[in-house]
């Protein structure tokens, strides 16, 4: 928890030590056992006035959440390091905001449904990994300095995130001020977005211990 001692930052898209909050900067959520592969989400903000989708009833793969990241990925110069993948995105529905179960229940439910992409962005069962592991969770575990995936305590003053998650075929959530995560009707609401994916497992350290000012530095 916090956002101290978690060495896990890492440059892409330069062979030099990049600057925390700079464009370059990204932190590992996870390695996936199975494959090798790393799970990467980009530090700052993408956008901060993205729209989930302009109309409701849309899945991730056909929304305007979906066609941001994909302007993203086009645009990077690390691509071949980064693997297509499975992503679950199945409806965390039948859920309270103000009590939203462990994260092993998030994951029941974001497993019922898969794509396949380049490019995600958080999901639920990330944020929760990130903050309580497979706690459960409530409104009074809200606070955000206790995550640091928050966009809070990642240089960011726009700290309201989309996730790629949908409560239903109408409302998505997303992580409000205070890191409590809710879901809202309201999915044509302009929040902030940030890319997520995996680097291949032929990608590897160079240098770096993954502290804030000595990324990891890969190739």
């Amino acid at each position: 928890s916090g956002n101290t001692g978690i060495n896990n930052y890492v440059c892409l898209g330069t062979t030099s030590i990049c600057e925390s909050g700079s464009e370059e900067m990204y932190r590992i959520i996870g390695v996936e056992p199975d494959t090798g592969y790393v799970k990467v989400i980009k530090q700052i903000k993408y956008g901060s006035n993205i729209v989930w989708n302009s109309s409701t009833g849309v899945t991730w793969p056909n929304s305007g959440a979906y066609s941001t990241m994909t302007t993203w990925y086009n645009s990077v110069s690390f691509k071949s390091m980064i693997v297509s993948h499975t992503w679950n995105i199945g409806d965390i529905g039948g859920l309270s905001d103000t009590y939203v179960g462990t994260r092993s229940t998030v994951m029941s439910y974001e497993d019922n449904t898969t794509t396949t992409a380049y490019v995600g962005m958080l999901s639920v069962s990330d944020y929760y990994l990130a903050y309580r592991g497979d706690q459960n969770w409530n409104s009074s575990y809200s606070n955000y300095t206790s995550n640091w995936i928050h966009l809070a305590n990642n240089g960011n003053t726009s700290v309201l995130e989309w996730t790629m998650s949908r409560y239903s075929r109408s409302n998505a959530w997303y992580v409000n001020y205070s890191g409590f995560v809710i879901y809202t009707g309201m999915a044509v609401g302009s929040l902030a977005v940030r890319p997520v994916f995996y680097l291949n497992s032929t990608v590897i350290r160079v240098s770096g211990s993954g502290t804030s000012g000595d990324p990891f530095i890969v190739g």
